[in-house]
């Protein structure tokens, strides 16, 4: 049978209780500290202005040659 969690810092010399007794303080501490933050859409509508010039068509041949031109680049790279 494995071991419980409590067994095995029991079994730990003393200075190495104390100090898995602060590691588990400052898990416990740091988990009261962060708040998970929500979504933020603050970004969207930022690129309206461009909504003319652009067609998912265009925009999807544009990502290509930047695949392209980022594979080219890193293969002059490996070659260096």
């Amino acid at each position: 049978m494995t071991p419980t969690l409590k067994e095995k810092i029991d079994a730990l010399p003393e200075p190495l209780q104390s100090e898995v007794e602060g590691f588990v303080d400052a898990l416990v501490a740091e988990q009261g500290q962060r708040p998970r933050p929500g979504f933020s859409f603050s970004w969207a509508g930022g690129l309206a202005h461009l909504k003319e010039g652009f067609t998912s068509a265009k925009l999807q041949h544009k990502a290509s040659e930047w695949r392209q031109m980022n594979s080219a680049r890193d293969a002059c790279r490996e070659n260096v």
